[in-house]
């Protein structure tokens, strides 16, 4: 009995071994440039929000970023995009890879109550073509806000 739960034991850590940094989940293709939350999500100029990105799911969907920039922008188009923040990505970032960090709406651009404000993730990622050589595409994902009117 104790050589058969010794022997149990050791598969399971070599199993354990050969699994990959990403733990598999099941994952839908919305996730392939990554899972965006804002939080708090009712915000005004000047305020402080949270924004994490899982890449949990879009690394299994064959997506590594190189880069993520983070911009507030106009679904109907009445205002320029605002950046939030530029960033490379890690893979090496705690389990599961993410990226966190904190921003502010900026003071000074004028918002609008007809606006529909979203935080947009652009996942600028490699993809190798035939001959084996990289090139950078980019996707985006973007999880709603709303920004209180300026007076």
């Amino acid at each position: 009995m104790h050589f058969t739960l010794t022997a149990l034991a050791l598969s399971a850590l070599a199993s354990a071994s050969r699994l990959p940094h990403v733990s598999r989940q099941s994952c839908a293709e919305s996730s392939e440039f990554g899972d965006l939350i804002a939080v708090p999500s009712d915000l005004y100029a000047g305020a402080g929000f949270t924004v994490h990105a899982d890449f949990t799911c879009a690394i299994q969907l064959g997506v590594t970023p190189v880069y993520i920039d983070y911009y507030v922008e106009d679904t109907k188009g009445g205002q320029l995009p605002i950046l939030l923040d530029r960033r490379e990505f890690h893979l090496d970032a705690p389990p599961p890879p993410a990226d966190t960090f904190s921003a502010e709406i900026p003071i000074g651009p004028t918002y609008s109550a007809a606006a529909n404000y979203v935080v947009t993730l652009y996942t600028t990622y490699g993809t190798n073509n035939t001959n084996n050589q990289t090139y950078y595409q980019v996707g985006t994902t973007s999880t709603p806000i709303n920004i209180t009117a300026s007076s």
